[in-house]
């Protein structure tokens, strides 16, 4: 709780009172935890907090490493994320802070949590981590469980259980894309927000709804990229009449992780299928800064995009853009700008790689598939093709009918941490 000095004035609150005809005035002493900017103003106090003290790695951390009272820190270093513990807990402490609630899947740092009583307390297994489930003893990482009801039949009750799945980094994207796509439907028949969907559409939302509801058995690895070594960016896209999106894997020391996935659902107009592969390539590409920015602290080598569309792929290694459509034209000039901001800012080039559909696991999330065909192929999801893990990567060789032999030749250039807490 923030005692207020001098902002009393600002947190005035009135109630439908009257004292001698004279309406009661009330204002708070302190800033309760409740209010609709109260998450804000708990992380602006921490900042000042941090503020006050010199800048070094713990601070920064304060600063940068909080969402909605929680903290969380990664570092393939037990020693210094012990060091790091000690001094948090140290330095909120002259604020009045009590950090509580606290675990790692670090033995070091485990272990201190238990002599300072700060440990969290509970028989489950699993911890809430920033709207996720976290396992320390597995390092593994699932969506929370949800409450999906199968006998809503409104385009309202529809769109609320859709927004219930948190799945930020998705996880699940190729079953809960299946989510979306009715959506769609549903505002192209310019239903009120109160009309019964039609039975068909029932059929299919009551069928999602187990699906839904079964995504919580499924675990995937914490760790994506480690920081001590340099990576390689394997993203990729695909698109149907549905939907469209891409998949990201970091690849080093023989290995490949799931990063991030992202999927839309296909505009409403109606856009011919190579339209919405551009798409997909333009919404790969633009996600490319954050990516860069939040892996700031890992050497990226190389960052290839894998396109199954050699009409697409065509474009995107023109230099100069030759089709009648402006909407085409603009996605080019996009993907073009973007790519020259990478170039200068972090020295990297995009390669774009053909390769064919049945390679490519963002086909499953342009598609939307069953939980039991997710089930089947989740191993595959979560690490990509075993050949992207090879050194150098194993390109499938194709035939490239569609692109000159100098566009060939460009297409076929071959060229995170372990520990963590969280408070």
């Amino acid at each position: 709780m923030t005692r207020l000095d001098s902002e009393k004035d600002k947190n005035r609150f009135c109630f439908l009172l009257k004292k001698r005809d004279i309406l009661l005035c009330f204002r708070y002493t302190a800033l309760t935890f409740g209010f609709n900017a109260s998450p804000f103003i708990l992380l602006y106090v921490l900042r000042y907090h941090a503020e006050q003290f010199e800048d070094y790695m713990c601070t920064r951390m304060i600063k940068n490493n909080f969402y909605m009272g929680n903290l969380c820190k990664t570092s393939n270093s037990p020693e210094e994320l012990h060091k790091l513990y000690i001094e948090v807990v140290h330095c909120l402490q002259k604020g009045c802070f009590d950090l509580r609630s606290c675990n790692s899947n670090c033995e070091l740092v485990k272990s201190q949590m238990e002599k300072d009583d700060r440990m969290v307390q509970h028989d489950s297994d699993w911890e809430k981590v920033l709207g996720y489930k976290y396992n320390p003893k597995l390092d593994t990482l699932k969506i929370s469980n949800s409450e999906v009801d199968n006998s809503v039949n409104t385009k309202r009750g529809v769109l609320s259980q859709t927004a219930n799945i948190f799945d930020p980094l998705s996880l699940c994207i190729p079953v809960t894309v299946r989510a979306k796509v009715p959506l769609r439907e549903l505002w192209s028949l310019k239903l009120d927000w109160g009309d019964v969907m039609s039975d068909p559409l029932q059929q299919r939302r009551s069928s999602l709804a187990v699906d839904l509801a079964g995504l919580s058995d499924l675990k995937c690895p914490r760790q994506a990229i480690n920081q001590d070594s340099p990576a390689i960016l394997c993203i990729f896209r695909d698109a149907s009449h549905n939907a469209y999106g891409f998949v990201v894997y970091g690849v080093q020391n023989g290995k490949s992780n799931f990063v991030f996935a992202k999927a839309k659902v296909a505009p409403m107009k109606a856009r011919t299928l190579p339209n919405l592969e551009l798409l997909a390539s333009y919404l790969a590409v633009k996600t490319l800064p954050t990516l860069l920015k939040t892996y700031s602290h890992v050497k990226i080598n190389n960052i290839y995009i894998a396109v199954d569309a050699q009409v697409v792929l065509s474009w995107l290694l023109s230099e100069n853009i030759k089709t009648k459509s402006q909407y085409t034209r603009n996605r080019l000039k996009d993907v073009h700008q973007i790519r020259q901001e990478i170039r200068q800012k972090h020295s990297l080039d995009i390669q774009f790689k053909y390769v064919p559909s049945a390679e490519t696991p963002a086909d499953s999330l342009s598609r939307g598939i069953s939980l039991d065909m997710f089930q089947q192929i989740f191993q595959y999801w979560t690490s990509g093709p075993k050949w992207i893990a090879e050194t150098p990567i194993n390109w499938p060789k194709c035939s490239l009918d569609y692109l000159s032999s100098k566009k060939q030749g460009d297409s076929l250039i071959f060229g995170a941490t372990h520990y963590g807490f969280g408070l």
